[in-house]
């Protein structure tokens, strides 16, 4: 089995050490495939922690995360794919674009930041191991399941816990390993339950390969617990609508890459429930790019329920995923950057827009 990459095994054995001195036992896991053929298949290691006499369990965790990634990959290189040819597509377009896109969408906004992204000029591989020492996964399975009780031992240490509102089993950690913060994306079982394989470790795998979550991300994720419109109806801050927006950004991405079911809401999305919420995103999305209000074409209330196949959510999810390389480089802050650190790194992050 080829070894993690040298950056990758500093963070998670100093994560792994801090986990031991709270009381559990924790073991970097290397989670590439061994099968030579499949090399590729998620080029990341993870730190499994179970309780001091239960070691004997972290072979068979590992074994379950390696079943569904396999699982997986080949949807998320699908999907990859897809983003790559609309991608291609939008970039080589004339300025003016169809009279399809200008009925119908508010195509302009997404074209626009495709152009300025340059598309996708790496492969899915390739984008994972880049990746692979971002923000470390933290897999959890300590009696009776769920993150309370490592919770609070971090949080006694100086760190802190932050998880997600609709699944208080998933979250984020800041540890503080050797003196240096990091961002730890955390994932057990439910309270009580057993591991549900699609959810935490397909789901949530997702995240931790190419759709991280910074912390600050996950501490706003309750202000647009009501609808993103809404949110921004009420007034937020350019700080906090770049965390929001962030968060948001990472679960659209989710939810394309994996293909997942559409849910029974107006957009099919569980983040962005309506077509309120949808143009909105939008809307800051590109404010937060550019500095200035955009206007949309009127055609996005006629988007109706997205899907997978359509050339809008693959523009969409292209953009998220372009957005998430600047996401990156803050994904261990407490706080979101100002809007011009914001900029300046999107300006570091982003290839030149011209495209082969």
């Amino acid at each position: 089995m080829p070894t993690p990459f040298p950056a990758e095994v500093f963070l998670n054995e100093g994560i792994a050490s801090q986990i031991k001195r709270l009381g559990f036992e924790a073991q970097l896991v290397d989670l590439r495939s061994q099968d030579s053929s499949a090399k590729d298949i998620f080029p990341q290691a993870c730190v499994i922690v179970v309780e001091r006499d239960a070691t004997g369990k972290i072979p068979i965790i590992a074994a379950r995360i390696q079943r569904q990634l396999r699982r997986e990959m080949p949807v998320w290189q699908e999907s990859f794919d897809a983003m790559r040819v609309t991608a291609s597509t939008v970039i080589r377009r004339s300025a003016q674009p169809s009279a399809m896109y200008e009925s119908d969408y508010s195509w302009g906004i997404l074209r626009d930041s495709v152009r300025r992204a340059g598309g996708l000029r790496i492969d899915l591989p390739d984008s994972l191991r880049k990746n692979s020492a971002s923000q470390p996964w933290l897999i959890v399975d300590v009696t009776g399941g769920g993150l309370d009780r490592i919770g609070k031992a971090v949080s006694a240490e100086g760190g802190a816990l932050v998880t997600c509102s609709s699944a208080p089993h998933h979250g984020v950690f800041r540890l503080d390993p050797d003196g240096f913060r990091f961002s730890v994306l955390a994932t057990s079982r439910a309270p009580g339950c057993t591991w549900n394989s699609a959810s935490d470790f397909g789901h949530e795998g997702a995240h931790a390969a190419f759709a991280h979550v910074p912390l600050f991300s996950q501490k706003l994720q309750e202000v647009a617990s009501g609808g993103f419109a809404a949110a921004v109806q009420r007034g937020l801050s350019d700080r906090q609508m770049l965390g929001v927006w962030c968060y948001l950004a990472a679960e659209v991405l989710v939810w394309f890459m994996r293909k997942e079911p559409r849910e029974a809401t107006e957009t099919g999305l569980r983040s962005l429930k309506t077509t309120d919420d949808l143009t909105a995103f939008l809307r800051e999305g590109l404010r937060l790019e550019n500095g200035t209000e955009c206007l949309l074409h009127k055609g996005t209330s006629k988007q109706g329920r997205l899907d997978q196949r359509q050339e809008y959510a693959k523009t969409l999810a292209t953009v998220c995923w372009n957005v998430q390389q600047t996401t990156d480089a803050f994904v261990s802050r407490d706080e979101p950057p100002t809007l011009e650190e914001w900029k300046q790194w999107r300006r570091l992050s982003t290839p030149s827009p011209r495209y082969p």
